[in-house]
């Protein structure tokens, strides 16, 4: 019992209660700010736990220095104090580094900027074509819209790196094993599954597999009725089950993005899908298909923003040309900027609505402050976006900040590697870098997987000739006029045989850019080109 009021004496007189609730109060205050802060100023949850385990030490440090202080006249802190206090430091440190940002692989809880964070801090999926189990060949626009849903759903996950659609599909009934998909696309996890819709009820069935380890992971089979409600639903639970199973973290405000309803209405989501069933083809006659399609499903719900995003999507591309028949832009530009806005009025969090805005911002409007930071904001609201990562890239080509435009162009050829554009928009940035062996060699594998893409000749074609190389310039450019009559194709060819010194073939090809420029409209840019060629 003596020992026992000593004790309390001695507590008593080195006042260790008195620090320990000072620092206690303290630490409470630094705990609140931690959690009021941490989503508007991005503290993930890595650093978050560094701050509480540093703490917690400080609390031990505390209660030892008080000890040894003894009565409150001794201020001066001893050698074995000091000892003390640089052990615990030293575990503080070790502590940290285990628990701290990125540790075990772990991303930090926050919406990173894609293009400051690697790709091999994130764990990186690719979510393989769906079976289509419903039978009716005309109806696998259903099935593939499913799939492209669940993808965008995971893309808008920063702590992901998910790999584009075009990749994807690149594996519609392939032969190769999941390991060699997974070799091929630089993702380690595959997300299989299947569709079955019949009547008022459909069946969607995933499997997530380490295609690296050969292990699944997780699977779900959803038996649920024919409603946009329910379809919904089980595309956010996928979303979120998959981010959990290769051990993610989702921020408050990105489970809130998957969460979200962009529509209540049935035939209007089924339009949707239909128009972007029809975009993917990328042809003239399914561009002008998907803008019928986006068009019904605003007539059906005016209120919903990816429908809006889709047509300015649509008439944009029609505005840039990009091969599939040009159309003079000025109303069309105008109009697809006026959805683009609708649809961030209607959804403030529109990823698809930013790249349209941003794009028209650098491409037309030549406003690029603007359009990097509505094109940065899209990255922002879907981190795996390839198509804002290579847009934000072609920008940064000319704004002359060569070093940023490659990298965000080789972001971009990572998120989805065998889109060919991906790697023809990074071959442009590197010429304008002057790295022309390096935009050569990028070029000449694109052709090499998609012989038909008529962008990878020309983007060629380009290449060549400023290496200098003339004859193999005229050849990738033929190659592309023969796959089209864009007058992209003849103004490059132009230039190639100007330099080369062919004044003949520049003087035929002038005069049919005129003839076509009588019956069509013709960009500026094309026929600027033309006269640069012809002196």
């Amino acid at each position: 019992m003596m020992q026992d009021k000593t004790f309390v004496r001695r507590l008593k007189e080195r006042k260790l209660v008195q620090w320990a609730l000072a620092y206690l109060a303290a630490a409470f205050v630094v705990f609140q700010s931690i959690e009021v802060l941490a989503e508007p100023w991005g503290i993930g949850p890595g650093i978050q736990r560094a701050i509480h385990v540093l703490l917690l030490i400080g609390l031990l440090v505390v209660l030892i220095v008080a000890w040894y202080h003894g009565e409150s006249e001794r201020q001066r802190v001893s050698g074995p104090e000091l000892l003390m206090i640089a052990v615990l430091l030293g575990i503080a440190g070790l502590l940290v580094a285990l628990l701290g940002p990125g540790a075990g692989g772990r991303p930090e809880e926050r919406e990173p900027s894609a293009v400051s964070v690697s790709e091999s801090a994130r764990p990186s999926v690719a979510a393989l074509p769906f079976e289509h189990w419903s039978g009716l060949e005309e109806d696998r626009w259903f099935t593939d819209g499913i799939h492209e849903q669940i993808l965008t759903q995971l893309s808008k996950v920063g702590g992901l790196s998910v790999r584009g659609r075009t990749s994807a599909m690149e594996y519609r009934d392939s032969p190769k094993n999941l390991r060699e998909i997974g070799q091929e696309l630089n993702a380690r996890y595959l997300l299989e599954g299947s569709v079955f819709r019949e009547g008022e009820t459909v069946r969607i069935t995933v499997q997530l597999v380490d295609a690296q380890q050969d292990e699944h992971l997780w699977a779900e089979s959803y038996d649920r009725d024919l409603s946009v409600e329910s379809l919904l639903d089980v595309q956010s639970d996928i979303a979120q089950r998959v981010t959990h199973a290769m051990q993610a973290e989702l921020t408050p405000a990105e489970r809130a993005r998957i969460e979200a309803r962009p529509t209540d209405n049935l035939q209007a989501y089924n339009l949707y899908l239909l128009g972007q069933y029809h975009w993917n083809k990328f042809a003239q006659e399914d561009i002008e298909k998907a803008i019928g399609y986006y068009e019904q499903a605003i007539a059906a719900d005016p209120s919903y923003a990816l429908a809006h995003a889709g047509l300015g999507d649509a008439y944009l591309i029609l505005a840039l040309g990009h091969g599939i028949g040009a159309a003079e832009p000025s109303e069309t530009i105008r109009r697809a900027e006026e959805l683009g806005r609708r649809a961030l009025e209607l959804d403030e969090e529109l990823s698809e609505a930013y790249v349209v805005l941003g794009m028209i911002k650098h491409a037309f409007d030549y406003e690029y402050a603007e359009a990097e930071r509505m094109l940065r904001r899209a990255i922002e609201l879907s981190p795996s976006n390839a198509g804002a990562h290579t847009r934000l890239g072609l920008l940064l080509c000319d704004l002359r900040r060569h070093d940023e435009a490659i990298a965000t162009g080789r972001r971009a050829q990572e998120l989805d590697p065998l889109a060919p554009i991906m790697s023809t928009d990074l071959a442009r940035s590197l010429m304008a870098a002057g790295r022309f062996d390096e935009a050569v060699v990028e070029t000449r594998a694109v052709i090499e997987r998609a012989p038909d893409f008529r962008l990878g000749h020309l983007a060629l074609c380009a290449a060549l000739t400023f290496k200098g190389e003339y004859a193999e310039a005229i050849a990738a450019c033929e190659t592309a006029r023969s796959m089209s009559g864009n007058p992209e194709n003849l103004a490059r060819l132009a230039a190639a045989h100007a330099l080369a010194g062919n004044e003949s073939e520049v003087r035929l090809i002038e005069t049919q850019m005129r003839e076509i420029a009588r019956q069509r409209y013709v960009s500026p840019l094309e026929m600027g080109r033309l006269y640069e060629g012809v002196g």
